[in-house]
């Protein structure tokens, strides 16, 4: 789409959707079918793989009331944006959500394996790995060289410190 910009040496292979004022690093690596959203950056020597959905709104809604009880969910709309720093692999279908407002943010040498969903807000720092069916829930935090085993759940805004193993 239109102020997309994408690096030297950047291989995107079929299906590759490229959203508008996405920015794509240099020596990339995007496999079949992934999709970018408005608002992505990505750092150089990325791989992601076939499916992952890098930017998409993440799950808000805000119950109407009447009469003291809920009778309708409204959209939050995210207006935000996911940064991807280097040397970062992302595994085939996993999810990375953009931020309400502010920044969805990977941290460089992050390693994301299949199937993982990380929620709109959250904060990843650098080296860690997030096994197969990881799923943070919005505004998480998590810390340097965090291992996360696979279908470990993080809930709301949870902060995970430096080195921690799940």
């Amino acid at each position: 789409e239109e102020r997309a910009e994408i690096g030297a040496h950047t291989l995107l292979y079929p299906g590759v959707y490229v959203g508008r004022d996405v920015r794509i690093g240099e020596r990339c690596e995007i496999f079949p079918q992934v999709t970018l959203y408005e608002r992505t950056e990505i750092g150089n020597r990325v791989r992601i793989h076939a499916g992952a959905v890098i930017g998409a709104d993440g799950f808000g809604y805000a119950p109407r009331i009447q009469d003291g009880l809920p009778v309708e969910h409204q959209k939050i709309f995210h207006l935000g944006s996911v940064t991807i720093s280097n040397d970062v692999e992302i595994g085939a279908n996993s999810m990375i959500d953009r931020a309400t407002f502010g920044v969805t943010y990977i941290g460089a040498q992050v390693k994301i394996d299949n199937h993982v969903h990380i929620g709109h807000n959250s904060t990843i720092q650098e080296g860690t790995i997030l096994c197969g069916g990881v799923c943070l829930a919005g505004g998480t935090v998590i810390g340097k060289f965090v291992y996360i085993g696979g279908m470990a759940g993080i809930g709301n805004k949870a902060v995970v410190g430096d080195y921690a193993k799940i």
